[in-house]
């Protein structure tokens, strides 16, 4: 499909920018509004968050990590308390989106000044990773330095950058997660609608998962605690926002699909694990320097928004995760999302009006289960799958020796074992579908233990079904042929 000049350029029109996106009147003072070409380097970002923690009273600096060209992952911090609720603040996982850490040191720069925000702190402790792909980052370059997305890395953990974020999570245990996007507003998808095509709307869209493997409470909490204040935030600013949405071409059919269902993404992944979790995406990639002051606010006021409903809500979001601990939900392998006719805002390239769309929605903030299994109250897995330990122990599930005993265990029978013909991120998935089959069982000597009475539970259904989209086999960390050395424990048995 042919691409617009305005696509290719990347560039608003200064109507569109005027009329919609309309620069507002702060002045920031972050590394990035000292020249007028370029942004923030993982070089000028430390000198300023060197200087912000030696002159601030309650922010401290420690290195997270090394990237691949070994530079130094950042992390702020405000002081801790042993009932403070902790969040972390993620920026910069994509190189070429420069708002989301720019809003971040801004938003910093503002916390260690005397002042509003700062007042926030008595019930927050906040940990603060503002450029995770230091890497891409100065390059511009949306990946990391071998060329691979961190964002689509969340379970294979190939890429050292995603080891050392995901160490950082486990080790400060978040209870809300953020992690800061931004989206191609201009897109070739969209050349077809309209005259001469459209672009985005939207100065912010909200991505959070409907993934039904992701306990209720934490799913109804991130959006009524952290997403709907958000919303009042942007509204009460001026600024337009939606659900994320994105489009899907098939045979040349266009469908929309909204939220977030896998685990491949950060915000899955960290509900998965238990946190209330939010990508912000704000409109942006592809527009060079039109537009920052406005892109950085934007990510600013969100900051600011989920530190307040944090601060507010710290008792309702405590609740929220302990009630996602004791869920006790089955297992979802496969489900379908709601498709409804729907309606949706597009800036019209032709004249710059703001025009409504007849759309096909996908919805997957309102996902429907269509296999599903009981939940295990663990899995086992044989010698020969040891190395996996490793993945799980770095993403914090918890592994232990196999018990003595005898159990009602389920094993997988294959029914589909393929490669996908096409290539992700480098390598060709491998499709499994199986059934299982039950039996009465001496544990064995050797092995590992996964017990569902954990925090991270269902982060290891994910890894360790065997149709799971994101999964270890599915991503071939752990490869097979005619059997699978994971066992489903249902229940013990007595001799």
């Amino acid at each position: 499909m042919a691409c617009s000049a305005l696509e290719l350029s990347g560039q608003d029109p200064r109507a569109i920018q005027e009329t919609y996106f309309p620069v507002p009147d702060t002045t920031y003072t972050t590394p990035a509004f000292d020249t007028k070409r370029g942004f923030t380097t993982h070089e000028t970002m430390e000198h300023f968050l060197l200087e912000l923690v030696q002159n601030s009273g309650n922010l401290s600096m420690d290195s997270l990590g090394m990237s691949a060209k070994g530079k130094v992952i950042w992390g702020v911090r405000s002081s801790a308390g042993a009932d403070k609720l902790r969040v972390l603040f993620l920026g910069g996982l994509h190189g070429n989106e420069p708002a989301g850490t720019e809003a971040l040191l801004a938003f910093m720069q503002q916390l260690s000044e005397e002042g509003h925000l700062n007042s926030y702190l008595d019930a927050v402790e906040l940990l603060v990773i503002p450029m995770a792909n230091p890497d891409g980052y100065d390059k511009q370059n949306r990946y990391a330095a071998n060329g691979l997305d961190l964002n689509r890395d969340q379970t294979k953990l190939v890429n050292q950058e995603v080891v050392f974020l995901k160490k950082a999570y486990a080790a400060f245990d978040a209870d809300v997660v953020v992690d800061f996007h931004e989206y191609k507003p201009y897109r070739s998808d969209f050349v077809s609608m309209g005259t001469f095509g459209v672009t985005s709307a939207f100065d912010a869209m909200f991505l959070y998962t409907g993934n039904l493997n992701v306990a209720e409470p934490i799913r109804e909490a991130t959006e009524t605690l952290l997403v709907d204040p958000a919303r009042k935030t942007l509204a009460a600013h001026g600024r337009r926002f939606h659900n994320y949405i994105r489009p899907v071409v098939i045979r040349g059919n266009m469908r929309f699909d909204v939220g977030a269902t896998s685990a491949h993404s950060s915000s899955t992944s960290f509900a998965l694990a238990n946190s209330l979790s939010v990508l912000m995406e704000i409109r942006g990639v592809g527009l060079q320097r039109k537009g920052f002051e406005r892109r950085v606010e934007t990510g600013y006021l969100l900051a600011s928004s989920f530190l307040k409903s944090a601060h507010h809500s710290k008792v309702a979001i405590q609740m929220a995760r302990e009630q996602g601990r004791n869920a006790r939900q089955d297992v979802v392998i496969e489900s379908s999302k709601k498709v409804t006719q729907s309606q949706l805002d597009f800036i019209d390239l032709s004249d710059g009006s703001l025009r409504t769309f007849d759309i096909e929605k996908h919805d997957g903030l309102a996902l429907s289960p269509q296999l599903i299994r009981s939940r295990p109250m663990a899995y086992i897995i044989l010698p020969e799958a040891a190395h996996v330990i490793e993945k799980l122990r770095i993403l914090d599930v918890e592994v232990e020796p196999l018990p003595m005993g005898q159990y009602e265990v389920e094993r997988y029978v294959i029914t589909e074992n393929r490669l996908k013909a096409d290539f992700f991120e480098g390598f060709q998935e491998r499709i499994v579908s199986a059934t299982t089959e039950s039996e009465d069982m001496d544990l064995p000597a050797d092995g590992w233990w996964v017990p569902a009475d954990q925090e991270r539970f269902n982060l290891a259904i994910e890894c360790l079904e065997p149709e799971a989209h994101c999964g270890l086999i599915r991503y071939r960390v752990l490869e097979i042929e005619n059997t699978i050395p994971i066992l489903r424990v249902i229940k013990p048995t007595l001799k």
